[in-house]
């Protein structure tokens, strides 16, 4: 079963995008599951920094086998058994199409939308 854990700044559209990403997929494929954290401007540099400290991220490689700069992260996703994923753009989006077969493609006035929904849901 894949377990995915989505966070980023509520106020970002790529957020939007991906947090609608892990819905659709939740809601159609069975053994996908995922979890949302959106967070203030405010609060996302110390949650990143704190994320990374807990599962030890700038010492391991992300599931790209690359290292990830918690400063140029906009979204973090992850394996709930703590493997990185990265952020939105190439590394979910990309392993999703690789993985599943499946893109997602959402008006991007939509994605502001929810993202002005998340800001008011997280303030």
């Amino acid at each position: 079963m894949a377990r995915f854990v989505i966070a980023g700044r509520a106020d970002d559209p790529q957020f939007a995008k991906v947090e609608m990403l892990g819905y659709h997929l939740q809601d159609n494929l069975p053994d996908f599951k995922v979890r949302v954290h959106a967070k203030t401007a405010a609060e996302w540099p110390a949650f990143v920094k704190e994320m990374f400290g807990t599962y030890g991220w700038g010492v391991r490689v992300a599931r790209d086998r690359t290292h990830k700069q918690p400063d140029r992260l906009d979204q973090l996703i992850w394996i709930e058994s703590g493997e990185l994923i990265g952020k939105c753009r190439a590394d979910f989006l990309g392993l999703i199409r690789h993985a599943y077969n499946q893109e997602y493609n959402l008006d991007p006035e939509l994605l502001e939308s929810i993202a002005a929904e998340n800001v008011a849901n997280v303030a």
